[in-house]
């Protein structure tokens, strides 16, 4: 995966809203689905892409990726957690090209559950996502010349994991 830090941009809630509705087409609208990541915080820059969580029943989780699947979202095994499958897709935008990670999880991922404490945290605190701003940076300047894709990727999220937890645990006081 490349990284490269682009700024935020006022589109990302439209698109998050026009996947939603269009997840939801597929899928029905017995499921939560949210916007997280850079994209979901107003101000803040990261790599551009829409994430979104897709919450149903752990018993669920395997049938909803291959209804996605089955609907050209492309399954990504990155991650090795039965409770957490992620899915990629490119969806154009008014000439522009935007890339989705579409992560299906069950209700109860603690992963889940931070990625919102997190956002929410930075939606409400804009000198948080200035400092947040600030190790994205960093953490690139750090990867910028390892070419092994799971040290980049470990490299990035330990570099920005510092605040991400402090905020974390700091919220659930």
């Amino acid at each position: 995966m490349h990284y490269s830090f682009l700024p935020y941009d006022s589109v990302f809630p439209k698109l998050f809203e026009k996947e939603k509705s269009h997840l939801q087409q597929i899928l029905g609208n017995d499921f939560v689905i949210e916007h997280f990541g850079s994209t979901s915080v107003s101000g803040l820059g990261g790599k551009g892409v829409v994430d979104i969580y897709v919450l149903t029943l752990k018993e669920k989780v395997k049938i909803v990726s291959k209804t996605l699947q089955e609907n050209k979202y492309v399954f990504s095994d990155f991650f090795k957690d039965e409770d957490h499958l992620l899915h990629q897709i490119d969806r154009e935008h008014e000439g522009r090209k935007y890339h989705y990670h579409i992560h299906v999880s069950s209700m109860e991922n603690i992963n889940f559950k931070n990625c919102i404490i997190f956002r929410d945290f930075l939606r409400t605190h804009p000198e948080a996502v200035g400092e947040y701003i600030q190790l994205k940076h960093l953490a690139l300047e750090k990867i910028k010349n390892i070419t092994d894709k799971k040290e980049r990727v470990q490299i990035y999220l330990k570099t920005k994991g510092s605040i991400i937890e402090k905020i974390i645990q700091q919220s659930k006081k």
